[in-house]
């Protein structure tokens, strides 16, 4: 993991990372994020742009 990954879900064969992104300051200020999907032994599988996020009914929403 890097300075700027946080693990928040693990999905039965995948860990789920979100990795954050700023650049710039005041008005050319931009900040993004990505998740990354990793199997069990760390190999990353899938970049997905955006966030993704666990509903409290257990569905998975991908916010882009």
């Amino acid at each position: 993991m890097g300075d700027h990954d946080s693990f928040f879900l693990w999905d039965g064969e995948k860990l789920f990372f979100n990795r954050w992104y700023e650049e710039g300051d005041g008005a050319d200020y931009t900040y993004w994020e990505e998740t990354i999907v990793r199997d069990l032994h760390g190999k990353e599988i899938e970049t997905i742009q955006g966030d993704v996020m666990l509903m409290p009914n257990g569905e998975v929403w991908y916010l882009k």
